[in-house]
């Protein structure tokens, strides 16, 4: 898993949960490729706004 600021090409679905989060005082919701809708990872979200995506590395593909 990676940790990443910013992940363009991500979407999320579903609602954000507090069960289950790996990371104390955050929501995660399922992170998504936006063009294939394939599962790449989490978005982790803090009640003061801040935010982060955990994604499963060998589910990226990088375009130049």
């Amino acid at each position: 898993i990676g940790c990443y600021r910013a992940a363009w090409g991500c979407g999320v679905v579903g609602p954000a949960s507090r069960e289950f989060a790996w990371f104390a005082g955050t929501a995660w919701r399922i992170a998504v490729c936006s063009h294939c809708l394939a599962h790449v990872g989490w978005r982790f979200s803090a009640l003061s706004g801040d935010a982060f995506h955990g994604l499963i590395l060998t589910r990226l593909r990088f375009n130049p």
